[in-house]
């Protein structure tokens, strides 16, 4: 590159590089000789930096003209003006701060802009437009401003570097640049003005870097070839017509901050097939999304009124957690006990309600009902005479709704004692009923301590001190009188209601039978390990017969025959439940001998029966 100095009489040829003096006709030779050293140092320093010295050794600001291929430009005070003369290759060096508004506006003989100096700051308006051949820009970091219309329809330009420190792309800066297939904008960007790449045809993909605040209307509408976008997350709005025609989008990637799409953000764009629209947008313009024919669902998850977006008839398959479902009317039905009613959520967030949960306050009690639908909720063990509100969630495969608001209150019930659950009546014998009952559902606040077990009728009472389910054994009952019992709880704040037996016993009446006299008394022997007692003589042969052992002038235990006549238990009415056996013969019964009957006196007691007589005798005694 060459400079060369400009004066008043002095000028750049537009044929060459060479710089031509002008000089006027001077009649004195000392004058001609002062211009002739001046020209001869300018020349000198032109042919110094056409030679590659760096162009920085030059001061800044100045004036000048730098040589291009051919032809050169005018610098005045630091800033291009200006020259359409040049051609080729452009280098911007040292000491240069801008580029002047027009300065090379129309030129078709640039092919190269190459700025290799952080000098320069700016590009002004239409620099550069309608350069048609210019191939190649290359910003050095320097610049942070580019002006409205300074590549405009250049449709060469191909190869663009935009260095690191941009911060400002204005107007139409690169409209209508057809031959930018790629585009790398730099971190340090934060403004695209309107249509700044609009028209770019081959451009195939764009990248917003997370700096930029601010997009222009149609600021790349009509890029063709536009097959991906992603936004930065420094961009709230995304402006009208952004990409607007851009006939081969299929991607689409928002930034994190995006609140507001702009009408006719993204209309004609005939083969995006899907998009995702971040939930926080909330405002999404008149038809946005208006013919995009591929476009057969989207995923949307926010609250922007879709009517107008060139959206409706397409599918959302936004999935999202429930919306809240409605609180109903909350019902005490017991001491313990509640229900509360619910209405499934307006929406169930794309997925089917699986459950709903409803929690108590206080107590954080919570019970699951699963169904989709609207319902009512159970709860059980819950604290009596307490007030008590309740909540909803509901549940779907993505998550849990918010929580309903509060139901109304409710207070449980006071406990009441209640009656025993039931009461069973067995007779045992002859002469005992046995009556088993179980405790009360609820208890009303206190522990049971006792139970009263009453005959019906001659009101023959037994109590029993325990809390839960019991029995108790009646004796001496009037024979031939059909029994039933009653039985209440009683506890140390109140007694319940009776429960009485659904069934009675009849107990069996006393008639007098026909006696067998005794013709032998039974005997009772041991041989040291068993006592045997053989039945004695009587007047008839026993048809049944019963053996009673007694030890120490207590009863142990009785055996029955197995053989002939059958005769109930209550025949008799000295034995106890759980000490009858049937294995006897007609003639006699033995038993084990047991370690603690010894130095004891035994005897045995028989009764025969035969025809409806019966005998009774007892035996020896015997010392074992």
């Amino acid at each position: 590159m060459r400079m060369l100095k400009k004066s008043s009489r002095q000028s750049v040829s537009p044929l060459a590089p060479e710089l031509i003096a002008k000089t006027n006709a001077l009649s004195k030779k000392r004058r001609f000789s002062s211009r002739l050293i001046k020209v001869v140092a300018v020349l000198t320093a032109s042919l110094t930096l056409a030679c590659g010295l760096p162009i920085s050794a030059i001061a800044a600001p100045y004036t000048a003209d730098i040589a291009c291929t051919t032809g050169a430009y005018h610098i005045e005070a630091g800033e291009v003006t200006g020259n359409a003369s040049c051609t080729g290759v452009l280098n911007i060096g040292s000491g240069i701060t801008k580029i002047l508004a027009n300065a090379f506006l129309n030129n078709l003989a640039i092919t190269d802009v190459i700025i290799a100096s952080n000098d320069l700051e700016s590009i002004g308006d239409a620099a550069f437009k309608g350069n048609t051949n210019l191939q190649n820009l290359q910003l050095a970091n320097g610049i942070s401003w580019i002006g409205s219309f300074a590549f405009q329809n250049d449709i060469n330009l191909s190869t663009i570097d935009l260095g690191t420190h941009l911060g400002q792309i204005n107007r139409s800066a690169f409209q209508g640049c057809t031959g930018i297939t790629s585009l790398t904008l730099p971190n340090s960007l934060t403004s695209i003005g309107v249509s700044a790449f609009s028209g770019a045809t081959h451009l195939t993909s764009i990248v917003i870097p997370n700096s930029v605040t601010s997009v222009g209307t149609s600021a790349f509408s009509g890029a063709s070839s536009l097959s991906s976008v992603t936004l930065g997350n420094g961009l709230t709005t995304l402006s009208a017509a952004t990409f607007l025609n851009n006939t081969h989008l299929t991607s689409v990637t928002f930034g994190t901050a995006i609140t507001s799409i702009g009408a006719n953000a993204f209309l004609g764009n005939t083969l995006l097939a899907s998009i995702t629209i971040p939930s926080r947008v909330t405002s999404i313009g008149s038809l946005a999304f208006d013919s995009t024919s591929a476009l057969t669902s989207y995923t949307y998850c926010g609250s922007a009124d879709l009517t107008d977006t060139g959206l409706i008839g397409k599918t959302n398959l936004c999935v999202t957690v429930p919306d809240a479902p409605t609180i109903g009317t909350a019902t005490s039905t017991g001491t313990t006990t509640a229900t509360v009613a619910f209405t499934a959520p307006v929406s169930d967030g794309g997925s089917t309600i699986l459950s709903y949960t409803a929690t108590s306050s206080p107590g954080s009690i919570s019970v699951t009902l699963t169904q989709a639908g609207s319902g009512t909720i159970s709860f059980t063990g819950l604290s009596a005479t307490t007030s008590y509100t309740f909540t909803i969630i509901a549940h779907n495969a993505v998550g849990n709704s918010l929580a309903s608001s509060a139901s109304n209150s409710i207070t449980t019930g006071t406990p009441v004692l209640s009656a025993p659950l039931t009461v069973t009546v067995t007779g045992l014998n002859a002469a005992q009923i046995q009556v088993a009952f179980t405790a009360p559902a609820s208890n009303g606040g206190s522990v049971v301590t006792s139970y009263t077990i009453t005959s019906v009728p001659a009101k023959v009472t037994a109590t029993l001190y325990q809390a839960g389910a019991g029995s108790v054994i009646f004796s001496g009952l009037e024979g031939g009188t059909n029994y039933t019992f009653s039985v209440i709880a009683h506890t140390a704040l109140a007694d319940s209601p009776e429960t009485i037996s659904s069934s009675g016993v009849i107990m069996p009446a006393y008639i007098p039978i026909p006696q067998m006299l005794p013709t032998a008394a039974p005997s009772l022997s041991s041989n040291g390990e068993s006592l045997v007692c053989s039945i004695g003589g009587y007047s008839q042969s026993p048809s049944a017969s019963i053996f009673s052992l007694f030890v120490g002038g207590k009863y142990i235990s009785t055996n029955f025959s197995a053989g002939g006549v059958f005769l109930p238990d209550w025949i008799i009415d000295w034995a106890t439940a759980g000490t009858i056996s049937r294995t006897a013969t007609l003639t006699s019964a033995s038993w084990l001998m047991q370690p603690s009957w010894a130095g004891k006196k035994v005897n045995c007691l028989t009764v025969a029966y035969a025809n409806n007589a019966i005998g009774i005798t007892s035996s020896n005694v015997l010392a074992v």
